[in-house]
């Protein structure tokens, strides 16, 4: 049983959970980190958005966009490439969520006292407190 999951290993999934455990939530994230951005995105495209606008939200101090390219030395004015942003992704979930897992959940279905989710080899159970 867990407090939480989080369905998908997008930017939004990875901020997600880092702030819920951080507030002490226990938490389980299910997906692919970055696999939309790394499959379904051009080879050579750029981000749209500005550089301190393209960031993965988290609790913690030194977890953007900016500073993980200037430690890799790869700060530069102007866009950013989609493929530098998805090793960010990578990066960020290394750091904060390296029990990710994998798998993918096929189905979540409501009970009485929480909710029911089920993976291709598995069926698992969160409890509703609310």
């Amino acid at each position: 049983m867990l407090e939480a999951i989080v369905i998908g290993g997008g930017p939004y999934g990875l901020s997600a959970t880092a702030h819920l455990r951080k507030a002490g939530v226990e938490t389980r994230t299910f997906g692919s980190p970055m696999s939309f951005w790394r499959n379904h995105t051009p080879a050579g495209m750029m981000l749209r958005s500005a550089l301190g606008a393209s960031v993965i939200a988290s609790p913690d101090q030194g977890m953007t966009l900016a500073a993980h390219l200037g430690r890799r030395g790869a700060l530069r004015d102007g866009p950013v490439p989609v493929s530098s942003f998805v090793d960010y992704g990578t990066w960020f979930q290394s750091r904060r969520l390296p029990d990710i897992d994998h798998r993918h959940v096929a189905q979540i279905l409501t009970e009485q006292d929480g909710f029911v989710w089920s993976l291709k080899t598995a069926r698992c159970f969160v409890q509703n407190e609310w």
